[in-house]
C-alpha cells in the first residue's frame, strides 16, 4: 500500500502531536477556578498595591502603584468592591509604594518611589485624604524601583529602604515627623527587589538584596541603622528574579525563596544566625514571586510571574516540595501579584498587575475557598464530555460537549504564551449535547489551548477546563 502525500502529512502531524504532548507541559491549573475575576482597578501597568486602612474604618483600602499613569487610591467598601476616590499621586512612572504611619499621628501615610522622578511622601489627614509633604527625595533619574518601610534604627518610627536600579540602594532615616534624611548607601547597583526580616535573630530587621546576573546578598543590621554586607552570596550567578523571607522549615527563623529566570526557583535555609544554604529544592523558573496559602492548608504556596509569560501556581506540600499546578489566571502576564484578603472572608484574594505587553489592565480576583472547610464555595461544574476533533487541526475543527443544565458558555482560544487569541463562542445554551464547528484560516501553525468557561447566576464565568490543540495549517 502506497501512502499519498496527504496521508504522509497526517502521519507526520500525528507524530508531532504526540511529541508536543510530551514536551509542551504548559496547562491551565484546575485550581484557576479558586479565583473569580471581580473587577478592574485601572489599566496603567500596576507594579503592586499598597494595602492599608487609610480612613480608620477597619477596612483595608489600596493604593494602586502605576507605571503608565498616576497612582490611584481605591476605597474598599468592605466586601471586596473598590471605588476610586479620585486621588492621584506621582508623575506616572511610579515603581513602588508603601503605607505606614510616617508622622506619628496614628494614620497611614504614603511613601512612593519613581524611576524618572524624585521619591515622594504624602501625609494622611486621618480621613483618607492625602497631601504632598513637599519632600523631593533623591534625584529625578535615580531609577527607584521599590520601597520598604521598616524601623531599622529602633527609634519607634518607620525608616525607608529604597531599591535603585542604576545607583546604590539608599536608606532614608525618619525624624519621627515623617521627614527623611539620607543615611547611607547600601550595596551595589542593578537591584530590582529587596526584602527585610530578622535573619540573625538579634531583634533587628536585616536585608536581602536581589541583583541581576550575579548572586544575591544578605546584609545585617546592628540595630542602630548600620547595615553591612554579611559576606555571603545566595542564589545563582546568572539570571534575575525576586526573593522573599519565610520560615519554610518551621524552625523559628526566616528562610528564603529565590526565583530565577534562568536557573530555577530555589529554597535557602537559615541556620538561625542569618547564614543560608541551599535546601536542594529547585522547581520551575520565574521572575516575580507571590506567597499565599491558596488552598488554606497552613503552608505558603507560590505564584510565579513574568511580564511576557503566564503566571504559574506551585503548591507546597508542607515539606518544601512545590508541585506545579499549571497556569493560573490564564491570559494574564504580570509585573506584579499582590495577595490580600480584601473581602475579609479569611482567604487570600489577589490583585494582578498586567504588563503593557498585555494591555496593562489591573485585575482583582476573589478567592472562592471556604476557610471553614477548605473547599471551593461555588456550585459544581455543569460541562461534561469535552471532545475536539480532529486534532491536529488542518482547517476545520469540531468542538462538542454536554451541558448538565442551562448555562452560558464561553469558549476561548489561547496561544502557547497563554494570551487570548479570540473568543470562539459565547451564548446561553440548553441542557444536552452541543457541537460547534470552527474554521481556522489565518492563524499561524503551532500549539494552542481551547479554554472553557461556564457561568452560574451567583459566581459569573468560571474556568472549567482546557484542551490542547495543534493547528497545522493547510
Amino acid at each position: 500500500m502506497r501512502c499519498s502525500q496527504s496521508d504522509i502529512k497526517q502521519i507526520l502531524l500525528t507524530i508531532l502531536w504526540f511529541i508536543s504532548q510530551l514536551v509542551f507541559p504548559q496547562s491551565i491549573s484546575s485550581l484557576d477556578s479558586l479565583f473569580l475575576f471581580h473587577q478592574t482597578l485601572g489599566s496603567s501597568e500596576c507594579f503592586g498595591v499598597a494595602f492599608g486602612d487609610v480612613d480608620g474604618n477597619s477596612i483595608r483600602d489600596g493604593v494602586v502603584v502605576n507605571f503608565q499613569g498616576q497612582s490611584k487610591l481605591w476605597k474598599n467598601e468592605g466586601n471586596g468592591n473598590f471605588t476610586s476616590t479620585g486621588q492621584s499621586f506621582g508623575n506616572g512612572t511610579n515603581h513602588g509604594g508603601a503605607l505606614a504611619d510616617l508622622d506619628g499621628d496614628g494614620d497611614l501615610d504614603l511613601f512612593l518611589v519613581s524611576t524618572m522622578a524624585t521619591d515622594k511622601v504624602y501625609f494622611n489627614d486621618g480621613s483618607g485624604t492625602f497631601s504632598d509633604s513637599g519632600q523631593n527625595l533623591g534625584g529625578s533619574m535615580d531609577l527607584s524601583v521599590q520601597v520598604i518601610l521598616s524601623d531599622v534604627d529602633a527609634d519607634g518610627d518607620p525608616d525607608a529602604l529604597v531599591a535603585r536600579n542604576t545607583h546604590p540602594n539608599i536608606l532614608w532615616m525618619n525624624n519621627g515627623s515623617g521627614y527623611f534624611t539620607e543615611s547611607s548607601e547600601i550595596g551595589d547597583t542593578s537591584t530590582y527587589f529587596m526584602d527585610v526580616a530578622d535573619a540573625d535573630s538579634d531583634g533587628h530587621p536585616d536585608l536581602y538584596i536581589e541583583y541581576k546576573d550575579q548572586p544575591d546578598k544578605i546584609f545585617f543590621n546592628d540595630g542602630s541603622g548600620n547595615i553591612t554586607d554579611s559576606g555571603q552570596e545566595v542564589g545563582f550567578p546568572e539570571g534575575n528574579g525576586h526573593g522573599r523571607f519565610h520560615d519554610f522549615d518551621n524552625d523559628g527563623d526566616p528562610d528564603l525563596i529565590l526565583t530565577n529566570s534562568l536557573s530555577g526557583n530555589s529554597i535557602w535555609l537559615n541556620d538561625g544566625n542569618g547564614f543560608f544554604t541551599t535546601s536542594g529544592t529547585v522547581f520551575g523558573s520565574g521572575y516575580g514571586v507571590a506567597m499565599l496559602d491558596v488552598d488554606l492548608d497552613g503552608d505558603p504556596d507560590v505564584i510565579t510571574y513574568h511580564p511576557e509569560t503566564p503566571c504559574y501556581l506551585w503548591l507546597n506540600d508542607g515539606s518544601m516540595n512545590f508541585d506545579s499546578a499549571g497556569v493560573i489566571f490564564p491570559g494574564d502576564q504580570c509585573w506584579s501579584i499582590t495577595p490580600e484578603d480584601v473581602d475579609m472572608d479569611g482567604d487570600p484574594d489577589v490583585v494582578v498587575g498586567n504588563s503593557a505587553f498585555n494591555g496593562g489592565v489591573t485585575k482583582l480576583y476573589l478567592n472562592q475557598t471556604s476557610p471553614a472547610t477548605g473547599e471551593m464555595v461555588h456550585p459544581g461544574k455543569s460541562i461534561d464530555d469535552l471532545i475536539i476533533f480532529p486534532n491536529p487541526v488542518i482547517r476545520d475543527v469540531t468542538i462538542s460537549f454536554t451541558l448538565k443544565e442551562e448555562s452560558r458558555v464561553k469558549l476561548m482560544l489561547y496561544n502557547s504564551s497563554m494570551r487570548m487569541v479570540e473568543i470562539l463562542a459565547e451564548s446561553l445554551l440548553d441542557p444536552g449535547r452541543h457541537q460547534l464547528t470552527k474554521t481556522f484560516v489565518d492563524l499561524p501553525c503551532g500549539a494552542y489551548h481551547i479554554v472553557f468557561h461556564n457561568e452560574d447566576p451567583c459566581y459569573g464565568y468560571r474556568f472549567f477546563g482546557s484542551k490542547f490543540i495543534l493547528i497545522a495549517g493547510h
